[in-house]
């Protein structure tokens, strides 16, 4: 068999177990806690503008990173609850957290506690100066690393559990959220060293990893967070098609970790990651309950 042919059967076998690990997803329930709403957004408390890191620009200043929280409710649920970040996206140059304010709201109506975070931006950061882009992603995963690491240090304050911490990003901050998932600390050290960066799982949508692959910044282990994409046939902000997120999902599970895949048919850039949207119920709220097992938290019979 010739080097292209098995390149190509190993391509199936991987395409078989993407396929596979969507079907393997045990049945969310259909209402209740972290499924459906069970607050309204005037029950929600919001806590905004909180420094969770310091960080050097890209000019070489130092610059305060802030996040918004969103809380439910203390009532009769779990005494920890669960996290989930959502991360704005905008090429590494521009957008805001107030962006996934809606979709962190989506959540925490859930139960969820939510946070939105802002991270260092350039403004001169493009693929056409290679250097400078990926200067700009790298430090936007640092931040968002730090932004799990101080969610464990402050959980005793908002009853987080440490252990059920999930990102959801869109565009770059899809690339953030799966390079949490994989990745090392890019700048080991500082303030909040001591409290782990790893996340439980990562969700984007309308990018990839393949610069991190290409460049051997990312390397998989079987210990990394399960990753799980949307991406359109073809990409109408990057250009890329839905081939070379497929790439990086075979990366992924080639190296031992886990990888979903969502083709969205047609041209587009990102899909809707609230818990609101169409994907949350067949695809997002399935997967983040596998993955932060959230089944051993909501007895069957209870909301």
């Amino acid at each position: 068999m010739s080097k292209s042919s098995l390149r190509r059967a190993a391509l199936a076998l991987v395409a078989l177990s993407l396929v596979a690990g969507l079907a393997a997803c045990r049945t969310m329930p259909a209402s209740g806690r972290y499924s459906t709403a069970l607050y309204t957004d005037s029950q929600l408390t919001t806590v905004s503008g909180v420094t969770y890191a310091t960080a050097e620009t890209y000019v070489g200043s130092m610059v305060d990173l802030a996040l918004d929280l969103y809380l439910p409710p203390a009532d009769d649920g779990p005494e920890l609850r669960p996290m989930v970040i959502a991360i704005h996206g905008g090429g590494f140059t521009s957008g805001s957290r107030s962006n996934m304010a809606g979709t962190a709201r989506s959540y925490a109506r859930r139960g969820f506690v939510a946070a939105t975070i802002s991270y260092r931006l350039d403004p001169g950061a493009s693929p056409t100066n290679l250097a400078r882009y990926l200067n700009a992603i790298l430090d936007g995963i640092d931040d968002g690393m730090e932004s799990v690491r101080w969610a464990r240090s402050v959980a005793s304050t908002y009853d987080i559990d440490t252990t059920r911490i999930a990102m959801v990003g869109s565009s770059a901050g899809g690339v953030i959220a799966m390079g949490t998932a994989v990745m090392d600390d890019p700048t080991p050290g500082g303030p909040l060293a001591g409290y782990s960066p790893k996340i439980g799982s990562a969700v984007s949508t309308g990018v990839n990893l393949t610069l991190g692959f290409d460049y051997g910044i990312i390397s998989i282990t079987p210990d990394d967070a399960p990753i799980h994409m949307f991406h359109y046939s073809t990409d109408t902000v990057t250009g890329d098609t839905f081939d070379t997120a497929f790439e990086t999902c075979v990366h992924v599970s080639q190296g031992g970790a886990e990888c979903s895949l969502v083709h969205n048919e047609g041209i587009g850039h990102t899909v809707s990651l609230s818990a609101e949207a169409d994907h949350w119920p067949s695809q997002i709220g399935p997967h983040l309950w596998d993955d932060l097992d959230l089944y051993s938290l909501v007895p069957s019979d209870q909301p």
